[in-house]
């Protein structure tokens, strides 16, 4: 999936995106306080939304594509007037109240041929229209239709377009790496035999370390160019391999596949001047948060959306570098990023920056060329640093 367009309004706390367009690159930057954070959000919101969530006073207007079409998907929760916090909407909990879907549509615009614009699902006064035929039976008013119809084959790529916006948040826990909790890792040498190409892995669901460990089995080259790449931001790590012990008092069985041997795998380290290895666990934080990002720039599927919010803060500067091999290998993943780092701005060329400034409630994005900057890199730079749009936020 790719995010071309997006228009949000949170009536509840009174917060609105004027329509914003996004490329494969975004790097999202502004004053502390404008909404760049915000703009992350609304799009995890709609991720949430398209999970089954209920979202008091949220309206959206998105246009995206998948393969061949490009889709308009839009709708709006009722506004209850109830002082609850926002954060309580996104437990599921029967006994709460919820918001009710008070409208909602889906448009697909074929691109082969002659453009054919078709309308999948539209939701009005409480009923549903599927086709143009409306739905005999009584679904949910709380959820969306992307949920309700989302085994549906003409709703279950878009489904699958938005269970694949990955956060910040997803890429620095352990459990998305794979060092807790994940029984597929105790299965590789099993999984190994299955998944033989980069594509059978990348399409699959499981965790990055899980990937990784495919493609240090199976797809040699990936794992070097991972670990290459990895070496660049780290210089103090010579080189990266992962171990595997097979411990035959432990079965395990995950569906669909056949019990075996549990078996242990370990990322191991070579640091420069340094005699012995040392696994992941002595590893900091940040090195295996920029370990999970390189490795998922090759091994996530075709379609990714990664929201990432201060990119210093989340990655560190020195990954910044990675930024160009984003967009030299090409790969149909989509990146939002938020800075304000004058290092992260600078090393980004303007063409990918969103300005991003707020009048009261109300936030736009600016292109750099709309503000009428120079045209070399520094004077490009210079002058945004000292533009009023930037510096505090202003339309």
């Amino acid at each position: 999936m790719r995010i071309k367009k997006l228009t949000y309004h949170d009536k509840y706390l009174d917060w609105r995106l004027e329509p914003l367009e996004f490329s494969n690159l975004n790097l999202l930057v502004g004053a502390s306080g404008v909404g760049k954070t915000r703009i992350l959000k609304a799009l995890t919101d709609l991720k949430n939304i398209a999970s089954g969530m209920s979202l008091n006073g949220v309206a959206w207007n998105v246009e995206f594509s998948i393969i061949d079409a490009d889709y308009q998907w839009s709708g709006e929760f009722e506004t209850l007037g109830v002082t609850q916090d926002r954060t309580n909407f996104y437990i599921d909990n029967k006994s709460m109240q919820k918001s009710r879907i008070i409208k909602e549509k889906i448009i697909i615009k074929q691109k082969s041929g002659s453009q054919l614009v078709s309308e999948i699902v539209e939701r009005k006064q409480g009923d549903i229209f599927f086709q143009k035929n409306k739905i005999p039976a009584k679904l949910s008013a709380f959820e969306s239709v992307l949920k309700l119809f989302s085994e549906d084959d003409h709703i279950v790529t878009l489904h699958k377009g938005f269970s694949e916006i990955i956060t910040e948040g997803d890429i620095s826990q352990t459990d998305r790496f794979g060092l807790q909790n994940d029984s597929y890792s105790l299965m590789i040498p099993l999984l190994a035999k299955q998944y033989k190409t980069i594509e059978s892995i990348k399409d699959n669901t499981f965790s990055t370390f899980t990937k990784l460990a495919l493609a240090y089995k199976s797809i040699p080259e990936t794992f070097v160019e991972i670990k290459e790449n990895f070496i660049d931001v780290f210089p103090e790590i010579e080189d990266m391999k992962i171990n595997f012990k097979t411990d035959s008092n432990i079965r395990i069985k995950v569906e669909p596949f056949e019990e075996v041997e549990a078996t242990e795998m370990v990322l191991y380290f070579k640091i420069r001047n340094v005699d012995s290895w040392i696994s992941h666990h002595y590893l900091s934080a940040g090195m295996i948060k920029s370990l999970t990002f390189i490795a998922d720039m090759y091994l996530c599927p075709e379609g990714t959306v990664i929201l990432i919010d201060e990119f210093e803060n989340s990655l560190g500067i020195n990954c910044i570098n990675i930024l160009d091999e984003l967009v030299l290998m090409k790969r149909n993943i989509q990146y939002i990023i938020t800075s304000h780092h004058p290092y992260i701005i600078n090393n980004v060329p303007m063409s990918y920056w969103k300005i991003i400034t707020r009048k009261g409630s109300v936030v736009k994005a600016l292109e750099a060329n709309e503000l009428n900057l120079g045209k070399s890199k520094h004077e490009v730079f210079m002058q945004l640093l000292q533009l009023d749009e930037f510096t505090q936020g202003v339309c």
